[in-house]
């Protein structure tokens, strides 16, 4: 008498092998077109991966670029420190040092904010980002956990940040404070560097001294 035997489905691993047998077997132009082999992102649609027509994987997005910058503030003056953009950016760490030598001097209130702009001028609408009140001989560092993404507000084509350093009272002497950031570019062009010359090397220790 004849045994029945029964079949069972598959598992995953041979199911997969199966199936690049089969992409093997019929040849190399199916795969070249990448419809088999692309791979999106879950969380960007825009991010895809697929084999070119030479056999190469390829992907759709470039890696993001990093950037520092880093200026002197005039106290109680608004200064754009970034150029003008329409670049879409993502910034991950701010610092603001008042390199007062002693507690006689004057605490500051950093405060920024982004600007619309257009054709090269960024005096449009604007929106405050965040302060930071920094006390003689102090640096505060904001490494933000999640990147502060900034792109062109609505009805602005580009944008600039911008930065006010308010004295909290009226000292006969103080030293200007020193602003720095960093992120990286996500899309766009973006220099991040602002107009006024960099800090030295050793950083975060540059200011001149007023009264």
């Amino acid at each position: 008498m004849l045994k029945r035997v029964r079949l069972r489905a598959p598992s995953l691993p041979t199911a997969i092998s199966l199936l690049a047998l089969a992409i093997v077997l019929t040849g190399t132009a199916f795969a070249a077109t990448g419809q088999i082999v692309n791979i999106a992102d879950p969380s960007n649609s825009a991010h895809v991966a697929k084999v070119d027509a030479n056999g190469a994987l390829r992907t759709s997005f470039t890696p993001a670029v990093p950037f520092a910058g880093s200026t002197t503030l005039t106290a109680n003056s608004l200064a754009q420190i970034t150029a003008p953009t329409t670049a879409t950016v993502a910034f991950t760490r701010f610092l603001a040092s008042n390199l007062a030598d002693s507690s006689l001097h004057s605490a500051f209130q950093i405060s920024i904010y982004e600007f619309g702009g257009k054709n090269g001028v960024c005096n449009g609408s604007s929106r405050w980002l965040a302060s930071y009140d920094v006390s003689p001989s102090d640096t505060v560092v904001d490494a933000l956990a999640t990147p502060m993404v900034l792109q062109p507000l609505s009805g602005y084509p580009q944008w600039c940040l911008e930065a006010i350093a308010t004295l909290s009272d009226n000292p006969g002497s103080y030293y200007l404070p020193h602003f720095a950031w960093n992120g990286y570019v996500v899309s766009g062009t973006f220099s991040g560097a602002s107009a006024a010359p960099a800090p030295p090397a050793s950083g975060e220790a540059a200011a001149k001294h007023v009264g």
